[in-house]
């Protein structure tokens, strides 16, 4: 799983989205006992679906990477689940589910100060 998920994310940095988008859907099938490992992989096909505007698909990764990181009681990975979310449902004009990550992020922010 490690492997394949590193070579994806690569493949991933390295703009071959096609490739990348094959390689972690094979790390996601192999699978993980450690849910932030699951969870870093969900945040990586959210990011390559969201470049290759497979946007429905993206959001779905990007909503599980949040309620695992959510689970594990994950702060700096729970906020920044709630912007790539605020910035994406933004950037698709659904401006209400935006500023309710948004308003998530901020108000667990100044919890955690």
């Amino acid at each position: 799983f490690i492997i394949t998920s590193i070579v994806g994310q690569e493949l991933l940095s390295a703009s071959k989205l096609e490739p990348a988008m094959k390689v972690l859907e094979a790390a996601r099938i192999i699978g993980t006992d450690s849910m932030k490992l699951e969870a870093s992989l969900l945040q990586a096909l959210g990011k390559v679906h969201w470049t290759m505007k497979n946007i429905e698909r993206a959001l779905e990764y990007m909503e599980n990477d949040l309620k695992i990181r959510e689970s594990l009681g994950d702060h700096p990975g729970i906020l920044r689940a709630l912007d790539n979310l605020g910035i994406a449902y933004s950037s698709v004009g659904r401006y209400d589910d935006a500023i309710r990550h948004h308003t998530h992020q901020l108000e667990m922010a100044q919890s955690l100060t």
